[in-house]
């Protein structure tokens, strides 16, 4: 059993996804102990029951229902950060449920002229198996145990460098950056979709500093300002603190998902993605 300590925080926005969640933290389950921080936008007590009994007595969970959802999930990964003890745990899993989302990447400039297939929830299959895939996690958690200077692993395809002076409000992360005394960058990298593993300590400046209330905009946006700013800072932090980003693929693996997922092909290929290289049980 791994002896590293694993904290895993899961927004449950979606509630009829818990099964494909579960799957997931089920692989991780069969290598290490860890707890388990769902947070969720409504009461769901049949449900809540349920999660409770899905796992060993290895597993320890709490269920925090939460009323902002302006901060998307952003604010609750926030809010549970500021409940617990970070020097409790040496990495944090930070996992959602997301449908599909294809047409808000078709607005970026950066997946303009991208032939990955981001519909169909393939996407979120692939970040999540990335990290918590059957045969991923242990790969994960050898990587941060034998490379002290990787700082967080995610799905690399959709590892997307942003140039801050291209950003809406530059100034916010020459404000964070004179804020936290990190080292000052030109550009950042993120996760889309923000679903990654990341080491407790890079999270340790955020601790406290911020709450749901900061996240409530007046004029009833769907997602706050500080939203869209904290999912760019979150991987910004990382380089900023000396560290860097890392993926259980390699170059070859990377081109044939890339080849496998894109958007021509990808219905061709649709069952042997799920059955031979995500390992669902569950098959799309």
């Amino acid at each position: 059993m791994n002896n590293q300590r694993i904290c895993v925080i899961c927004h449950l926005y979606y509630q009829y996804m818990w099964e494909e969640i579960k799957e997931y933290l089920s692989n991780l389950e069969q290598h290490t102990a860890f707890d388990l921080y769902i947070t969720c936008t409504e009461t769901n007590e049949e449900l809540f029951k349920k999660i409770m009994s899905d796992f060993n007595e290895n597993v320890k969970v709490a269920i925090n229902v939460i009323n902002n959802d302006q901060g998307a999930d952003i604010s609750p990964f926030i809010y549970i950060l500021n409940k617990i003890n970070l020097e409790d745990y040496d990495l944090v899993y930070k996992i959602h449920t997301k449908q599909n989302v294809a047409g808000i990447f078709t607005k970026l400039p950066e997946f303009t002229n991208s032939k990955i297939y981001i519909g169909e929830n393939l996407w979120r299959d692939f970040m999540f198996t990335s990290i918590l895939g059957k045969n991923n996690v242990k790969k994960v958690l050898e990587t941060f145990k034998k490379h002290k200077d990787v700082g967080c692993m995610g799905f690399n395809p959709l590892l997307i460098t942003f140039p801050i002076k291209n950003m809406d409000k530059p100034e916010n992360y020459s404000e964070l950056h004179s804020q936290f005394g990190f080292k000052e960058l030109d550009k950042y990298k993120i996760y889309v979709g923000t679903i990654f593993v990341i080491r407790t300590e890079l999270l340790k400046c955020i601790q406290n500093k911020y709450n749901l209330k900061d996240f409530t905009t007046p004029d009833k946006e769907k997602f706050s300002h500080l939203t869209y700013l904290f999912e760019g800072f979150l991987g910004y932090l990382v380089e900023a603190q000396g560290f860097k980003f890392k993926s259980v693929y390699s170059s070859l693996h990377k081109f044939c998902l890339e080849f496998l997922s894109h958007r021509d092909l990808f219905p061709l290929f649709k069952f042997y993605v799920n059955k031979c290289i995500l390992k669902r049980k569950v098959l799309l």
